[in-house]
């Protein structure tokens, strides 16, 4: 009688894929937990960033964009009326 403790290697491939699975996920959790603890201290530092971030460079931030909005606006309406222009005199 064969011992029954004896197991073909063929049975036990589905484990040998298993601790296959479990290894290769166990490193990437690892790679995501060192990759988490860059971007949290990447955040912290965005963050101490934003806040010495004076009101002065908001408010030229803020008068750039105005200035530039202006400067759009003026030149639609210079589009606008040579299109009409060209419709008037057709």
């Amino acid at each position: 009688m064969a011992d029954q403790a004896e197991t073909p290697a063929s049975d036990l491939a589905w484990l040998d894929a298993l601790e296959q699975r479990v290894h290769d996920t166990t490193a990437r959790l690892r790679e995501l937990g060192e990759e988490n603890a860059r971007l949290s201290a990447r955040v912290g530092e965005l963050e101490a960033e934003l806040e010495s971030a004076t009101p002065e460079s908001a408010e030229d931030a803020s008068a750039a964009w105005k200035q530039e909005r202006k400067d759009i606006r003026k030149r639609v309406e210079a589009l606008t009326q040579n299109l009409e222009d060209l419709l008037d005199g057709e």
